[in-house]
């Protein structure tokens, strides 16, 4: 069953980003990608009596991309907000 859930929690990994950074999304691409990457983890821990790394090890392994996904969306919002404020104080004229 295992298995199962690592190859599943592998294709969620690598099917979810593509659609929502095709739409502009890394924030929530990155966030669909960190839940792919705890799935198993997640399985081994509340269903699995297995004490073996390997899931824990995978995570570390998958992680990295998905965390700077989530950065690159904060910084692209900050960045959006950031403009949304200029055009605002332009409009007022200060």
């Amino acid at each position: 069953m295992s298995s199962t859930v690592f190859a599943a929690s592998m294709v969620l990994y690598l099917v979810v980003p593509w659609p929502l950074l095709i739409k502009g999304w890394p924030l929530r691409a990155g966030l669909g990608m960190l839940l792919a990457a705890l799935l198993p983890l997640t399985w081994q821990g509340l269903f699995s009596d297995s004490d073996a790394p390997g899931f824990g090890i995978m995570l570390l392994l998958t992680a990295p991309i998905p965390l700077v996904l989530i950065a690159v969306g904060i910084a692209m919002g900050f960045y959006r907000y950031g403009a949304l404020l200029v055009c605002r104080f332009a409009k007022r004229g200060l």
